[in-house]
């Protein structure tokens, strides 16, 4: 996995064992690779903290490489310009696929915050699905799956009711927000 400190985000994940082609010098491949701005990335809808997802968080480690061979916690904070902290952790078992993240948020201002968090996944659109598999957004909303046709999105993109997750599913993977309740 590939981190940017650039809104402590993820920039790159790649399969250890396998390569891009079968040629001995072949990088090893690729499975989710994003732009400049990566994904996992934190915002807030009124920007009580302007450009979130573009500023450089200090990482917590010097290394940069890290083997994780046993449940690693990668940190990453900041503290705005009003000493709003904002520390985001990715946890990381080697024993699963699951990439957790926590975000908290240490207001040591004298004023409240009245604004609500965002995380943005992004992920490439296909240009189009072959197979019998669903790509695009997805949530369990009142004990039912509902998977959204990226051409409906514009049509109905809010969703009411009991949301107990929300995905963006690709052919191998899903970017998920799971609550710790559920």
């Amino acid at each position: 996995i590939e981190f940017s400190e650039k809104g402590a985000a993820i920039q790159n994940i790649k399969l250890v064992n396998y390569n891009e082609t079968s040629n001995e010098d072949s990088p090893l491949k690729s499975i989710i690779q994003f732009d400049d701005l990566g994904t996992a990335l934190i915002s807030f809808q009124n920007n009580v903290i302007p450009h979130l997802d573009k500023v450089f968080f200090k990482a917590e480690t010097q290394q940069s490489i890290i083997q994780v061979n046993t449940l690693q916690r990668i940190n990453f904070t900041y503290v705005s310009k009003q000493g709003i902290k904002v520390a985001k952790t990715y946890i990381i078992d080697p024993d699963s696929y699951l990439i957790g993240l926590s975000v908290s948020i240490d207001n040591t201002t004298t004023f409240p915050i009245s604004d609500q968090m965002k995380i943005i996944s992004r992920r490439h659109v296909p240009e189009e699905v072959d197979g019998y598999f669903f790509e695009g957004p997805a949530l369990l909303l009142n004990h039912n799956l509902e998977e959204v046709a990226l051409d409906s999105l514009e049509k109905k993109n809010t969703f009411s009711g009991l949301v107990s997750w929300a995905a963006i599913e690709d052919r191998y993977f899903a970017s998920a927000v799971i609550p710790l309740e559920y």
